[in-house]
């Protein structure tokens, strides 16, 4: 290659480079400034601690690494947008659509996901401690790995959901409909399945210690035989799969 070729590709590369880096804080200086259409926006590594995004459009919005501490997103539209390791502690997402939205090892302690729609969205690894997903759509769910203790997810639909090695423990299911999950290998002491729909779901190697199913539907659930109920909660209104010795209630 000669000399002024090279500098012509030096030089389309640099512009290049220049075009996305001001893109990207465009579309940061649009989100800071409550612009409610952010479309495909690149708002990686953002600071938005706190923000006004309420109604915002996000969709396939690039949010990587962003900060969103405590930011308002109250029936924002995520959907399939990558929120990968983001950090969206006490943020607000109440109504919020997260369908197919990437949220892998996000930070969403104490966030507020009441009747959000987290269908078909990866949680794996994401850190939910102390949230609230009341009435929250989990359906098809990724959860793999994720630490949810001490969430409430009261009324929570997660039907066919993955929440193999997930951590709830103290969490309240009260009422949640987990029909179909697979929680093989997760940590539930604790917990409180009060009411819950875990009908077909597969238990195998959980930890059910001191957590309370009294009323639970376990009919057709899977692995119990090798889960640990030890000093479980329960009632004569818990219903347990064929071939199971129920355990002494207390």
């Amino acid at each position: 290659m000669n000399l002024r070729i090279f500098q012509r590709t030096i030089l389309v590369l640099a512009m290049s480079q220049g075009a996305s880096c001001g893109g990207a804080s465009s579309d940061v200086s649009r989100a800071r400034a409550g612009d409610r259409n952010l479309t495909n926006a690149n708002l990686t590594n953002a600071n938005l601690t706190s923000a006004n995004l309420t109604n915002a459009n996000l969709t396939d919005a690039n949010l990587t690494n962003a900060n969103l501490t405590g930011a308002n997103l109250t029936n924002a539209n995520l959907t399939n947008a990558n929120l990968t390791n983001a950090s969206l502690t006490d943020a607000d997402l109440t109504g919020a659509n997260l369908t197919g939205a990437n949220l892998t090892d996000a930070i969403l302690r104490d966030a507020q996901f009441q009747n959000a729609d987290l269908t078909n969205a990866r949680l794996n690894a994401a850190h939910l401690t102390g949230a609230t997903l009341r009435g929250a759509n989990l359906r098809g769910t990724n959860l793999r790995g994720a630490d949810i203790a001490g969430a409430d997810l009261t009324d929570a639909h997660l039907p066919s959901a993955d929440l193999t090695n997930v951590t709830l423990r103290g969490a309240n299911l009260t009422h949640a409909d987990l029909h179909g999950a697979n929680l093989d290998g997760a940590n539930l002491p604790d917990a409180n399945f009060t009411g819950a729909n875990l009908t077909s779901a597969n238990f195998a190697n959980a930890n059910f210690a001191n957590a309370n199913v009294s009323g639970a539907d376990f009919t057709g659930a899977m692995g119990l035989g090798g889960a640990n109920l030890s000093l479980v909660v329960c009632d004569t209104s818990t219903r347990w799969p064929a071939g199971i010795t129920p355990p002494t209630c207390r």
